[in-house]
């Protein structure tokens, strides 16, 4: 099956254990995780994992790793940035181009806890004794942290974020809750919406909305901004995971099984 998938950007790729493609034809073989997918200034797709407590990072084209020396915590991407937790801090990996090869710097984004600070699906979480924050990329060399209530004292099981959409599942007692907070374009106010005992399958947004939420029965569509009314919801026999706008489509894309399929939205 396949466990991972990045929109085009300007190409798609997707990944089983030991392979990556890029639009449906192999690119390089893996023997080594993928954790995260970032973007050279060309698109260039580079590969980055975190492995006995090291950040590495790998041009899948050139089929060369890029030399940077980081004790991390782990790694993850939004929309083609790489985001590394190390210490106390959170980092941008910078990917720049010069003599014909990518080179990888790092530019502090946000503070992070050695302890409280986790790292997720598009953001870091810090759940501090009585305050919660996350810091959410807001573009290359930009991080928002914004304080969630919400997330006091409580404990997150799974957490995803997608151009200023949160989601997530609190565990409350036996069972969880899912959260959803939706952030304005200065990600400085947003609403929240609590769905007690719902799952959290995928999370994507379109381009000027909705808001997809992947269930167990299929898609939930809602507003994109901030107190915006009304949900839909979206019936489907088999729901793809690992949800992305399509570019220039009128849909999503997704995996399912060993395919990668489309989903419709209208």
């Amino acid at each position: 099956p396949l466990r991972g998938l990045r929109p085009a950007a300007p190409t798609r790729l997707c990944w089983t254990a030991d392979q990556l493609y890029e639009e449906g034809r192999p690119l390089c073989a893996l023997d080594h995780p993928v954790h995260a997918v970032g973007r050279g200034p060309a698109g260039e797709p580079v590969l980055a994992w975190v492995a006995d407590g090291q950040l590495h990072l790998r041009d899948a084209r050139a089929d060369r790793r890029l030399p940077l020396a980081l004790a991390a915590r782990g790694v993850t991407d939004h929309q083609g940035q790489l985001l590394v937790l190390a210490g106390d801090a959170l980092l941008e990996v910078r990917l720049v181009g010069a003599g014909g090869r990518l080179h990888a710097g790092l530019h502090r984004l946000a503070a992070a806890h050695p302890q409280a600070t986790t790292l997720h699906d598009g953001l870091a979480l810090t759940l501090l004794p009585g305050a919660a924050y996350a810091a959410l990329p807001a573009g290359p060399g930009r991080a928002a942290t914004v304080r969630l209530p919400a997330l006091d004292g409580a404990r997150v099981l799974q957490a995803a974020h997608r151009a200023g959409v949160v989601a997530l599942l609190r565990a409350a007692g036996d069972t969880a809750e899912r959260l959803i907070f939706r952030f304005d374009p200065s990600l400085g106010r947003h609403d929240l919406r609590v769905d007690p005992g719902a799952g959290l399958e995928g999370l994507a947004v379109l381009p000027g909305g909705p808001v997809v939420i992947a269930e167990p029965e299929g898609l939930l569509l809602l507003g994109r901004a901030p107190g915006a009314p009304g949900e839909r919801a979206l019936p489907l026999e088999a729901v793809p995971r690992l949800l992305h706008p399509e570019p220039g489509q009128p849909g999503l894309i997704g995996t399912l099984g060993a395919g990668v399929v489309r989903v419709r939205v209208r």
